[in-house]
């Protein structure tokens, strides 16, 4: 795939911030011959999901007073151009100096990485700048629902030496499958609005979804992660991000940054190459006052 700036009119770079980012205008203007599909998709994974969504927030909802800001992140193929940036899969932003994430005698899968970096306006004081997400697969007696599974690494995102992507560990269990693809993302600042959920699904529940979106993301508000496992996220936990398994569209066009193509199906070997994470759920990740990572999920 062709490196985004070559053809895409709708992403920018700004010097004063590390991610590229996607201009919500200028991907209406690219897509304005591409009508709103009648049966919009919740999972936002690539450009044409973000416009769909965006749009039709424009056309269904009001922002209230009460809305969060948010760094929504779509995602584009390969490795990140700076390994500080939000990514999935591939190589982590992991200091030579540390060693592999390890548990129980069992090393971690790196799956994903949220970077604070162009967020500190709404999280700051944050334990560092790059958070880095493992998972255990070689534990025993443990489930994609046990937070047991999951290991995490703050990073500085001034850290200069980082390990070779030739030196990244896989577990016993992760070696048995092809890894997940390396994706990086392109952020895009908007919002969340959680305190119209009420009124909405009273009087338009078909719209609830527009308020929170399913996605990659630093900031806002969680979706749905309080309903579906106990226990229930503390209130004095500090919401930070989450992670969105990727199930790309298909049939439309830009399913992510770098690819204008539609994909033609789910038995596209072009799609089951961008299909990553565990599941299809999302993974939201909170900061409790002693400076702890917890997991609580979504079954979306």
């Amino acid at each position: 795939m062709r490196a985004p700036g070559e053809h895409s009119r709708f992403v920018r770079h700004r010097p004063e911030h590390l991610h590229l980012e996607i201009d919500l205008d200028e991907l209406a203007k690219v897509l304005a011959l591409e009508p709103l599909p009648a049966e919009p998709r919740r999972r936002l994974v690539g450009p044409h999901d973000l416009h769909v969504f965006e749009q039709l927030r424009r056309l269904r909802i009001t922002r209230s007073p009460q809305a969060l800001p948010a760094d929504y992140f779509v995602l584009a193929t390969g490795e990140a151009p700076h390994r500080a940036m939000t990514q999935l899969g591939g190589a982590p932003f992991l200091p030579a100096s540390m060693p592999w994430p390890q548990r129980e005698g069992t090393v971690g899968d790196f799956y994903a990485q949220l970077s604070f970096v162009d967020s500190t306006d709404l999280l700051p004081d944050l334990p560092g700048d790059v958070l880095l997400v493992f998972r255990f697969h070689d534990l025993d007696h443990r489930t994609s629902w046990d937070e047991e599974l999951y290991g995490f690494v703050w990073v500085e995102a001034t850290e200069r030496r980082l390990i070779d992507p030739r030196d990244v560990q896989r577990s016993k269990a992760g070696a048995a499958h092809d890894p997940w693809p390396a994706l990086h993302g392109y952020r895009v600042r908007t919002f969340d609005d959680p305190s119209q959920t009420e009124r909405l699904l009273e009087h338009a529940p078909d719209d609830v979804f527009l308020l929170n979106g399913e996605v990659t993301k630093v900031g806002g508000a969680a979706t749905d992660c309080q309903s579906i496992w106990p226990p229930k996220v503390p209130t004095e936990h500090r919401f930070l991000g989450q992670i969105a398994a990727v199930w790309p569209a298909v049939g439309a066009p830009f399913p992510v940054v770098d690819r204008a193509r539609p994909l033609r199906g789910h038995g596209d070997p072009d799609f089951q190459r961008l299909v990553s994470g565990p599941g299809s759920g999302v993974t939201c990740l909170y900061l409790n006052a002693r400076g702890d990572v917890h997991v609580h999920f979504s079954g979306s």
